[in-house]
Order: C-alpha cells, then sequence, then structure tokens
C-alpha cells in the first residue's frame, strides 16, 4: 500500500487503535479518520506528521486530546482541509498556523480546549474560505489581519471566553460574498454590525 494516495474510512464504528503505520503511507493526499470510535487511542501517532504531502486530513470528533506538534504540522504546506473539529486538544494556536498557506478550511471547534489569543498569522491564509473556531476557551483582540482574508465566506467565533475589536473591514468582504460571521451576543465589545450573534 505504500503508493496509497487515499484513505477515506471516516464515518465508520472502527474501534481499536489509530494505527501508527499510517505514517508509513508517505504519499496520501487524503487523510479522513472522523467520526469513528478508536477507544483506545486518545492521542495522535506522532507518525501521522511523516505524512507531509497531505492536502485533505479528517479528525474530526474522535475525541482525541493532548498538544498538537505545530512544528510538525506547519511544514504540511501542501494542506488545504484541516478538520480537527470535536476532540479535547489543548494549548494555545501557534503562530506557526501562518505557514499553511494553502489552506482553504481550518476547523478547530466544538469541544476543543484550545487558548489564548488569535495569532495574527492567521491573516496570512489567504485562501480560507472556512474558519471555524468555536467552543473553545480563546479570548482577547481579533487581529485586524483577519482583513487580509478576502476568500473567507463562514468564520464562527461563538463560545470562547470573550473577543474585542473592529471587524468592520472583515464585515465589508463577508457582505460581499454573503457569508457568515457568528460570535456571542456577549461578547459587547466587538465592533460587529453584520456578526450573527448567539
Amino acid at each position: 500500500l505504500s503508493s496509497l494516495t487515499v484513505f477515506h474510512c471516516n464515518h465508520n464504528a472502527i474501534t481499536g487503535r489509530i494505527p501508527s503505520e499510517l505514517g508509513l503511507l508517505t504519499v496520501l493526499d487524503t487523510l479522513e479518520l472522523g467520526n469513528n470510535q478508536f477507544q483506545e487511542s486518545t492521542f495522535l501517532p506522532p507518525e501521522i506528521w511523516n505524512i507531509r504531502d497531505l492536502v485533505y486530513l479528517n479528525l474530526a470528533d474522535l475525541h482525541l486530546e493532548g498538544y498538537l506538534p505545530w512544528d510538525m504540522l506547519s511544514k504540511m504546506t501542501n494542506l488545504e482541509h484541516l478538520s480537527m473539529e470535536g476532540n479535547h486538544f489543548e494549548g494555545t494556536l501557534s503562530p506557526l498556523i501562518g505557514e499553511l498557506i494553502s489552506l482553504q478550511a481550518l476547523l478547530l471547534g466544538n469541544g476543543n480546549n484550545f487558548e489564548g489569543t488569535l495569532p495574527s498569522e492567521i491573516g496570512r491564509l489567504t485562501k480560507l474560505t472556512g474558519l471555524l473556531i468555536s467552543e473553545n476557551h480563546l479570548s482577547g483582540l481579533i487581529p485586524s489581519s483577519l482583513a487580509n482574508l478576502t476568500n473567507l465566506e463562514n468564520l464562527n467565533l461563538i463560545r470562547n471566553r470573550g473577543f474585542h475589536g473592529n471587524m468592520e473591514l472583515l464585515c465589508d468582504l463577508l457582505t460581499e460574498k454573503r457569508g457568515t460571521l457568528w460570535v456571542d451576543k456577549e461578547d459587547v465589545h466587538i465592533n460587529c454590525p453584520c456578526c450573527s450573534r448567539l
């Protein structure tokens, strides 16, 4: 299987562990493991990060824990889709996230435990159309560099620890694309005339 390029097994009832041997499939461009029941794997095998040419990586809803190795993840510069929502990852969002310049979808919400602020380097991900970071423990100033995300169509910031800042420029972009921008109604320090508030 060393020449395999697509490994798709999400939305099954697979149990056991996530095999570290997946890291031997170094020419994979698509790896989808999301929505399974790997009860024996609460931490992601580090060998996964050996697959440097991945374009599509789905690790959603696997109840994974621990810290993301941003130094290794940031080398996956071909990644267009990164789905890790519905896990229990913790730590901060590293400035190295700005190295993933091919990303079109960055999905880190729905139950993770990321904390700290949004790094301004996210503004380098100019191909992003979707940014989901809801239901974490993030807070602080919304970086003005988000206005660089001229392809953005969907941004979800709800159920974090409170943001503040001016999002008028981002509103202009999203209004043109009829996109959606979600923030908490309690985040009264966000200047965002176009936001949908929950």
